[in-house]
């Protein structure tokens, strides 16, 4: 007989032989998911490198894309920026909304009139107050909103501005051009807007912009940039519907690249071929789009958008034509400056390949 004292051997419970078991199957799956992933992975990284090079690249692009803080409107689609039709300034930028204004850093917003900055540029002078408004076109603008303060302080240096506030006006618009600036700043003055020193701050897009924007499409060299696509837009409810698609599908694509560009998939390669594989699909179409809409708004131009017929004899003709104007017009604004007591300072912009119109 077994003695009492020894002992007894015992099998383990049956739950802890199930809960074994589970784990090791558990473990078995993990490990083929594991092993899965790895090889959908590097079949990524091949197809990444074969198709479209390097992924650290392409990485770049989609990030780029993904924090964009605005979608850039192409060749087709309209014109550059939200504007809206004016009748005496041609355009004016469209005001910002009460919620994205509220949302805005301080000045960042367009005002009721039009401008960067400021909601009413109708201003009176007074003895302790010096009103400077700035003309011109995207860099005018970029002006006003980069150097200011450095324009207030030299202004500040003079004896007879010492004592008093300065406040900049600024009144560039992206795109303006002669007699742009002019009619604008008669239109202002008509309305009450008295200045102490109007700076014209411009001279490319006279030069550039008829010559590439109007007289291609027929349209009268004098009108504000892109005015055939304007009124286009604005009369032409297909036109509409078309631009309004292809704003669609670009920022469905920087919405797609902000998905994907996400932890895990920001650093997976199957979800960089992904979205490369999504991202052409949408440019193709994007592409069709923009030639569908090109079709469709050149072919017809009615008098609203073309205006007086001109022929030029070559491009050098439409630049002399530019340039006689934009003289005309700016000893106009000079005119009514000078009739008003307000000094006129004409500067021409930088036009180096790294300034916009």
């Amino acid at each position: 007989m077994q003695s009492m004292d020894q002992p007894v051997a015992t099998s383990p419970p049956i739950d802890t032989i199930e809960s074994r078991r589970r784990g090791r199957r558990l473990l078995f799956k993990l490990t083929i998911a594991f092993f899965t992933l790895l090889l959908v992975e590097i079949c990524g990284e091949v197809t990444c490198r074969i198709r479209y090079g390097s992924p650290s690249e392409l990485q770049n692009l989609r990030h780029r894309i993904a924090t964009a803080a605005s979608v850039t409107q192409g060749a087709g689609d309209g014109i550059e920026l939200p504007v809206v039709i004016h009748p005496y300034q041609g355009v004016v930028t469209r005001p910002t909304s009460e919620s994205v204004r509220d949302a805005s850093p301080p000045g960042h917003f367009v005002g009721t009139f039009g401008f960067h900055g400021i909601d009413s540029p109708i201003l009176t002078r007074s003895e302790d107050r010096l009103i400077v408004a700035v003309v011109g076109g995207s860099v005018a603008r970029q002006f006003t909103e980069n150097a200011s303060a450095f324009l207030k302080r030299e202004l500040a240096t003079r004896p007879e501005y010492r004592d008093r506030t300065t406040t900049i006006l600024p009144l560039a618009v992206d795109g303006y051009k002669q007699p742009q600036q002019l009619t604008m700043l008669a239109y202002l003055m008509t309305l009450g807007a008295e200045f102490d020193i109007v700076i014209n701050l411009d001279g490319l897009n006279e030069i550039a912009l008829p010559a590439m924007d109007n007289v291609p499409t027929g349209v009268f060299s004098a009108f504000p940039r892109q005015w055939g696509t304007v009124i286009t837009t604005a009369e032409s409810v297909e036109v509409k519907r078309r631009i309004g698609y292809t704003a669609y599908l670009r920022l469905a694509g920087r919405d797609s690249a902000r998905f994907f560009d996400r932890w895990p998939l920001a650093h997976s390669r199957i979800g960089l071929v992904i979205w490369k594989i999504l991202d052409d699909r949408r440019s193709l179409e994007l592409q069709q789009e923009q030639y569908r809409l090109a079709e469709l708004m050149g072919s017809k131009v009615e008098y609203a958008a073309s205006g007086p017929p001109e022929e030029y004899a070559d491009v050098e003709a439409v630049y002399t034509r530019s340039a006689d104007l934009w003289s005309r017009a700016s000893f106009l604004l000079h005119g009514i400056c000078s009739s008003n007591n307000t000094l006129y300072f004409h500067f021409l912009q930088p036009n180096w390949p790294a300034l916009n119109s």
